[in-house]
C-alpha cells in the first residue's frame, strides 16, 4: 500500500518540488519511481526503514501534470496525484531596452533583480557564447552599455547563475549596410575564448600580415583558407589563445572578423585598441583601393564606438619603446609607431595609406 502525504497543488517551473509519502512494511527498501504524464520516469531512491519515501523533481514546462508513484509491483502498489505547474516569475527583469538597436552603436540596457546583494555581479551574454558586460547590482538595480557588431536576430541573456537567467531575443539593425563583415563562424573558427581579458579600446592599430598577397579577384574559399592559416599560425606556432587581429581586410576589400572585438587582442605588445590587418605584404607594394575603402568604413564605425571624433589629433600614447615609452600619436596608427618593427610597411605608412585613411575617416565622422 502506498500513501502520498505531501505534494504541493501548485509549483513554478525550475523550482524544486518535494513529494513525500509512506509505504507498507512489505515495501521497505523497494525502489520508488515517479511517472509524469504516463511517460516520463524519475527514480526516487528506495523506501526507508521507517516506511517513508521522498522524491525531488524540477518541472521545466508549465501545465497540469499527472503524477503516478510506483513502488515494487506496479499492478498493486501505485498512488496518483495532480499538480499544476505555472511559469516562474523571473527574478531578473529588464526595465529598459531601446526599441531600435543598430550595429556598432552603443546602447544601454537596464533592469532589476531580486535577492542579490549590492556589489554582486551579473553577466550579459550574446548568442550563448559572447560575454559582453558584467553589470554590478546596486539597490536591486543594474545597467550596462553594450555594443554589438553583428546584426540580425540575437539571443541576449542576463545571468545571475546557471539556474537564474533571463533570455530575450533582440533584433539588431545594420547601421552601415555597405559594411559587410564576414564572421568567424562563416570562415570556420570556433568562438573566441570567453576567459580572455575584456578590451577597453582606445585606438586602432593598423598591421599587415606579411603573407604573399592573394589576388583581388580571389574567391572566398581561398580567403577562408587564408584566415584559417593565419589563426592556425597564431594559435599553434605563437601559442596565442586565438587569432591576434580583430579584423583582416583582404585585397578584394572583404572584411573578416578575427578575434571577438570585445576581447583584448594579441596584435601588438600594448593591445589597448582594435587590431586591423591588411592581408598581404606591403613593404614595397600598396594596398588596393578596395582595401582602402573598407578600412575607411571599418575605422569610421570603430571610431564612433570609441567616441573618437577626429583620429588625426595627436594624443599621449603608450608604446613599447625604451627610454621614451609615451609618444604623441594619432588614434589610428601603424604597428611600427609603437614597437620596433617594420609593420605595416613603409616608415611613413604610404603603402597602406595611413594618413589618407585618417583624413577620410575624419571627413566621414564630421558628416
Amino acid at each position: 500500500m502506498i500513501t502520498i502525504t505531501s505534494v504541493p497543488e501548485t509549483i513554478e517551473t525550475n523550482q524544486n518540488v518535494v513529494i513525500k509519502g509512506t509505504a507498507s512494511d512489505d515495501l521497505r527498501e523497494k525502489p520508488v519511481e515517479l511517472i509524469i504524464d504516463y511517460q516520463y520516469k524519475v527514480s526516487g531512491g528506495n523506501v526507508a526503514d521507517d516506511g517513508t519515501w521522498q522524491i525531488n523533481f524540477v518541472f521545466l514546462s508549465a501545465g497540469d501534470r499527472r503524477l503516478k508513484i510506483v513502488i515494487g509491483d506496479p499492478t498493486d502498489n501505485t498512488a496518483y496525484a495532480n499538480i499544476q505547474v505555472v511559469e516562474a516569475v523571473p527574478t531578473i527583469r529588464i526595465t529598459h531596452l531601446p526599441t531600435t538597436i543598430k550595429t556598432s552603436e552603443p546602447f544601454v540596457i537596464k533592469g532589476e533583480v531580486d535577492n542579490l546583494a549590492n556589489g554582486e555581479e551579473l553577466l550579459i551574454r550574446i548568442d550563448g557564447q559572447f560575454d559582453v558586460a558584467k553589470p554590478i547590482v546596486e539597490g536591486g538595480k543594474w545597467d550596462a552599455q553594450i555594443v554589438l557588431s553583428q546584426g540580425g536576430r540575437r539571443l541576449l541573456e542576463v545571468i545571475a547563475s546557471d539556474q537564474e537567467k533571463l533570455q530575450k531575443e533582440i533584433d539588431i539593425q545594420e547601421s552601415s549596410p555597405t559594411l559587410n563583415i564576414i564572421t568567424r563562424q562563416v570562415w570556420g573558427a570556433p568562438p573566441t575564448p570567453s576567459s580572455l581579458p575584456n578590451l577597453n579600446a582606445q585606438r586602432i592599430t593598423i598591421h599587415h600580415t606579411t603573407n604573399p598577397a592573394l589576388s583581388p579577384s580571389a574567391n572566398q574559399t581561398s580567403e577562408f583558407q587564408r584566415m584559417i592559416s593565419i589563426r592556425d599560425y597564431h594559435v599553434n606556432s605563437l601559442q596565442w589563445s586565438d587569432i591576434g587581429y580583430h579584423y583582416v581586410i583582404m585585397p578584394s576589400g572583404r572584411i573578416y572578423e578575427g578575434r571577438y572585438d570585445r576581447k583584448r587582442g594579441a596584435h601588438d605588445k600594448v593591445n589597448d585598441g582594435f587590431g586591423i590587418a591588411f592581408d598581404g605584404n606591403y613593404v614595397s607594394s600598396s594596398i588596393t583601393d578596395a582595401q582602402f575603402n573598407s578600412a575607411v568604413a571599418l575605422c569610421t564605425q570603430l571610431c564612433k564606438r570609441m567616441g573618437i571624433n577626429d583620429p588625426t589629433v595627436l594624443v599621449s600614447t603608450p608604446t613599447y619603446f625604451s627610454g621614451n615609452p609615451n609618444r604623441n600619436l594619432p588614434r589610428i596608427l601603424g604597428h611600427r609607431d609603437r614597437d620596433y618593427n617594420s609593420c605595416p610597411g613603409t616608415p611613413n605608412g604610404t603603402t597602406v595609406r595611413l594618413e589618407q585613411i585618417r583624413q577620410a575617416v575624419k571627413r566621414a565622422l564630421s558628416n
